[in-house]
């Protein structure tokens, strides 16, 4: 770019080949008149990435200035909340969460647990973590179902209520 002419915008070349299911896409979106022509697919497929990773830099800075709750948990306390972040310190790992009314909870847990990456897989969903009495699995990571419905059975079924009765 021409330093001198700051009003010259930044130009790049793309000159390759898709296929798959990408190529699927181009062809179909052509086919309904969504897209003209290859060029105007690559310029709004990079807007629309563009925008979605600019949504999320928003949200994940939104986070880092909510004033979040340090939690230790003491052994059989359980915090359910979605999993947003996750931070690395010299020693520990701390499992950013949102949980019930938008608080949000930082659950520090030590770094070299096999539990740090369970973590790390589980970004963006629903998960509760159980502190337990026992130093081989101090803790335990489990995701929750999104969902509200109730869990149905069947006549004879294995029902963790009657069996214990």
């Amino acid at each position: 770019m021409d330093e001198q002419n700051s009003s010259v915008r930044p130009t790049a070349r793309v000159n390759c080949n898709i296929k798959g299911s990408a190529a699927q896409a181009l062809i179909e979106l052509k086919k309904r008149g969504i897209i003209q022509n290859n060029r105007e697919a690559v310029v709004q497929g990079l807007l629309a990435l563009q925008e979605r990773v600019t949504k999320s830099d928003i949200e994940k800075n939104k986070l880092r200035n909510v004033p979040e709750q340090r939690m230790y948990l003491r052994p059989w306390d359980e915090i359910i909340g979605t999993l947003n972040g996750i931070e690395t310190t010299d020693t520990d790992v701390i499992a950013l969460l949102t949980c019930t009314f938008e608080k949000h909870a930082a659950i520090t847990i030590q770094k070299d647990s096999p539990e740090t990456q369970q973590l790390k897989k589980l970004l963006g969903r629903k998960i509760a973590i159980l502190k337990t009495d026992d130093p081989q699995k101090p803790l335990v990571i489990r995701t929750i179902a999104e969902t509200n419905k109730p869990l149905k059975t069947t006549a004879g079924a294995y029902n963790e209520t009657t069996a214990s009765s």
